[in-house]
């Protein structure tokens, strides 16, 4: 969280304005702390779209900005779901990421939200997702708490069919191929001794990679979905200390 100056205070540096990621303009003297956090947190999910013809990026409320990187301006604005929950932050950096994937062929984003669900978007004719029609929404995973937990991660199959979600030590991937029908593509991928914060895919779609705190990379099968049971390929350990 950025440091914070108790109201009646000078920014040191900044203008006597600022604008917030809503869009809510402040005065200087009258900044609280929540204003602060509105104003500097950093975006916490970013990602290209097809053909690099958008690029997308979450803010601290889960709201999602596009912008042509070409022309450098705004697509519009795909507004924070409403939530009634919000998923457990993860220890390491005590925020809710907010990662968000493009699908390689058909333009689709996933993004992940406060509540721990993952929303997939419509392509629209921009690029950008489409905003006339609500997204799909796929079930958060719970944790022992029976708390949300956050996602940390998301990618898609190079073919797109198929998106996948870390949350917490486990893995989840769907079927896209039935949409609006959402189908798990196989058991979840465990094994994991710490939270997983990062996936890929292998072009041929064949190989998900995962990695996370436990200082592993796992290589899973997953040429067997939809339907298959994953199985552990490979267990790799990067070369160097651990914590």
């Amino acid at each position: 969280m950025p440091y914070c100056h108790r109201d009646h205070e000078q920014l040191p540096g900044k203008p006597p304005l600022l604008l917030s990621l809503r869009g809510e303009k402040y005065n200087s003297p009258n900044i609280t702390c929540e204003t602060l956090r509105e104003s500097l947190v950093p975006q916490r999910g970013i990602a290209f779209g097809r053909e690099d013809s958008v690029l997308a990026g979450a803010g601290w409320d889960g709201a999602i900005g596009l912008w042509n990187p070409a022309t450098r301006r705004s697509l519009g604005t795909v507004p924070a779901p409403a939530v009634t929950e919000r998923a457990e932050a993860p220890p390491e950096s005590g925020q809710v990421p907010y990662p968000l994937a493009f699908s390689p062929l058909g333009g689709r984003l996933a993004a992940a939200s406060a509540d721990g669900r993952v929303r997939l978007w419509k392509p629209s004719p921009s690029g950008g997702p489409s905003l006339d029609a609500p997204p799909r929404a796929l079930p958060a995973r719970r944790g022992v708490t029976n708390r949300p937990v956050a996602v940390n991660a998301l990618a898609f199959s190079g073919d797109g069919r198929y998106p996948a979600a870390a949350a917490g030590d486990t893995v989840r991937v769907w079927d896209t191929a039935e949409l609006p029908a959402l189908h798990a593509a196989g058991d979840p991928l465990t094994g994991h001794t710490g939270a997983v914060n990062a996936i890929a895919f292998s072009r041929d779609n064949g190989i998900l990679a995962t990695t996370g705190t436990d200082q592993t990379v796992r290589l899973w099968d997953v040429a067997s979905f939809p339907g298959g049971r994953p199985a552990t390929r490979d267990v790799l350990s990067p070369p160097g200390p651990k914590p």
